[in-house]
């Protein structure tokens, strides 16, 4: 993924030199450094998301026709993917979801790149949104079981992984979805970081402090 800069250009010094960053260092450049920084995670999140969902091997199925059979789909195809455009499902957007047809379960997967990364609020707002999604899809397709898993694409640890955890949300690795699910975890990585060079040295043009 290519570093977004807008952010240098859409806020004013004002913005920056009211960050926690410049307050601890006066700095006005590591505040810009470190604001665009923050605001990338964010983007790559999504990145990682698309390139997983692209990825899976499946065909599509728009989230109407869950649970009411599927025209122009061969037999043999028992999985699908739920079409990720103009869906919600109580108000919130899925990440991934997988519809196996012939085990009659679907999985909604909530993507993160570290999933030790999220406060406790935000682990709670997840799983409390989560919950009525489970909820909503299970009262639309009664035949099928449905669950949702958190989908930690890097190795995650800590204590925010046990607050996941505790709060009874079933945690699986990028590495282990891919191969779940017959995808090239390495392909993935690849694409995540073949633009690691450009973006360091785009860094270092506009931040001589690094």
């Amino acid at each position: 993924m290519i570093l977004k800069t807008k952010i240098l250009t859409s806020k004013d010094n004002y913005f920056f030199e009211n960050s926690i960053v410049y307050s601890l260092t006066g700095s006005l450049e590591l505040a810009k450094l470190f604001s665009m920084l923050c605001s990338n995670q964010s983007s790559f999140g999504t990145y990682v998301e698309k390139l997983l969902y692209n990825a899976l091997p499946f065909d599509i199925i728009a989230y109407d026709y869950i649970g009411k059979g599927v025209r122009n789909v061969q037999p043999q195809t028992d999985i699908l993917k739920v079409d990720r455009k103009k869906i919600k499902i109580d108000g919130k957007i899925p990440d991934i979801i997988i519809v196996d047809n012939k085990k009659k379960i679907i999985i909604i997967y909530e993507s993160k790149i570290k999933a030790d990364k999220s406060d406790t609020k935000k682990i709670d707002g997840d799983i409390a949104g989560h919950i009525k999604m489970q909820k909503e899809l299970q009262k639309k397709c009664p035949e099928y079981k449905v669950s949702f898993k958190i989908l930690s694409f890097l190795p995650a640890t800590g204590t925010h992984l046990e607050t996941w955890k505790t709060r009874g949300a079933d945690i699986i690795t990028g590495k282990d979805f891919c191969k779940l699910y017959g995808i090239s975890y390495n392909d993935i990585i690849t694409k995540v970081t073949n633009n690691r060079q450009s973006n360091l040295e785009e860094l270092k043009l506009l931040f001589p402090c690094i």
